[in-house]
């Protein structure tokens, strides 16, 4: 069994909310933010997401409590809102423990790639500055090489990516009970990957794959 996590809100959801869809797709997501708010390159998590990713914590702590199985592996996206939800929700809790598994930085795990700035990637030695003993993919590029200003990935192109991500994740791994950390578009996409029913999670959600 897999469980996907939802990364909690980040500043570009915020900005999204307050100028609404039509005028964020239109022009908002396209710059790095304004007066009031950055969200680009790669928007970080806003107060009330970092609370949203402490919750899922106190929850996930209970749900042990109560003899719920903890996770033998974790995989996440490289965007740093989604390594910051992961290490909010688990990290005291269960990475900073002696013989912890160590999370896997993935590629395919990112957001719907393209024209948005909140989705382009920082580099892969800014990710491992922040986050010194976590691995990566085979492969896994210094720089961002798939964002583009001018054209974003299709759903059907997101779908294949998500499932190209699976196939690779479950090849690799036979552990019991797999965390994934992404975000709303990868979710979607996972989530059709493997033939189960649209599922819409709010930031900082949980959704459980079997």
């Amino acid at each position: 069994m897999s469980h996907e996590h939802l990364v909690a809100e980040g500043f570009h959801n915020a900005a999204e909310t307050f100028f609404g869809t039509p005028a964020w797709n239109a022009f908002w997501s396209k710059i790095n933010g304004n007066e009031n708010s950055i969200w680009g390159p790669d928007a970080l998590l806003t107060p009330n997401g970092i609370q949203q990713a402490q919750n899922l914590s106190v929850a996930w702590r209970q749900q042990a409590a109560a003899g719920a199985p903890l996770p033998q592996s974790f995989y996440v996206s490289p965007l740093t809102r989604s390594t910051d939800t992961l290490n909010i929700t688990w990290g005291d809790f269960v990475l900073n423990r002696p013989g912890a598994p160590v999370p896997i930085i993935v590629e395919g795990l990112r957001e719907t790639i393209g024209v948005h700035t909140s989705d382009m990637r920082r580099s892969k030695t800014f990710i491992h500055d922040r986050e010194p003993t976590w691995l990566f993919e085979k492969g896994f590029t210094e720089n961002d090489e798939l964002w583009t200003p001018s054209v974003r990935e299709t759903a059907d192109q997101q779908q294949a990516r998500a499932r190209s991500a699976l196939v690779e994740i479950f090849n690799g791994d036979d552990s019991t009970y797999i965390s994934i950390t992404s975000h709303s578009g990868e979710t979607a996409g996972l989530l059709a990957a493997i033939g189960h029913r649209p599922f819409p999670l709010d930031t900082g959600g949980v959704s459980f794959m079997q």
